[in-house]
């Protein structure tokens, strides 16, 4: 399976990162077109920011609750 951020046809980009970033041919075979994505470092960080963001949005939601 290959990785959700991996964007292109013939011309593939990683879209985890707020800039588009093209991977390295070792980074593409290895992290972009199988299931090694889950180690990939700009993976990771993408799942991370995305999992505050989340929070962040929560706690946001929570405090115009409480008035």
């Amino acid at each position: 399976m290959k990785c959700p951020y991996l964007e292109g046809i013939y011309f593939q980009w990683c879209k985890a990162s707020r800039d588009s970033y093209i991977p390295s041919q070792f980074e593409f075979k290895e992290y972009c077109t199988n299931g090694g994505y889950k180690v990939c470092p700009g993976y990771y960080q993408a799942a991370y920011e995305n999992k505050n963001e989340g929070a962040n949005h929560r706690e946001h939601l929570a405090s115009n609750a409480r008035g």
